[in-house]
């Protein structure tokens, strides 16, 4: 099993579905109302920009990693999840997720920890 995730795609293909589900899942339940439609546009929104931003966040950590110098440990998750939060709230509020602040806040704090978790393998 460890050497299962030793592969990066595996890791990021299992780390994708897990952030679909987990965040997904969360989403709706933060928004869910007495029609639950809200619930379930917010859920599957997230999930399905978690799922896609995993992938992203992967990528775009380990390109920062490498372009700076300074701090590059902390900077790199830092810049990483200030993106995906900016374009994860914009998408929360074009589709008028009600609770966007409480629907978003957790993914990005779990998020910057994933960061740095990926900045620190990258550091060797």
């Amino acid at each position: 099993m460890k050497r299962l995730f030793n592969d990066p795609r595996i890791f990021n293909i299992f780390s994708a579905f897990v952030a679909f589900s987990f965040w997904g899942g969360w989403a709706y339940f933060i928004n869910r109302t007495d029609t639950g439609v809200e619930g379930i546009i917010s859920g599957l929104t997230q999930g399905g920009m978690s799922f896609i931003i995993t992938f992203f966040m992967a990528t775009l950590v380990t390109y920062l990693y490498q372009k700076i110098n300074y701090l590059k440990l902390f900077i790199a998750p830092f810049l990483t999840v200030l993106i995906t939060g900016l374009l994860l709230a914009s998408v929360h509020l074009l589709v008028s997720t009600p609770n966007v602040f409480y629907t978003i806040a957790p993914t990005l704090i779990v998020s910057f920890f994933f960061c740095l978790f990926i900045a620190y393998k990258l550091k060797g």
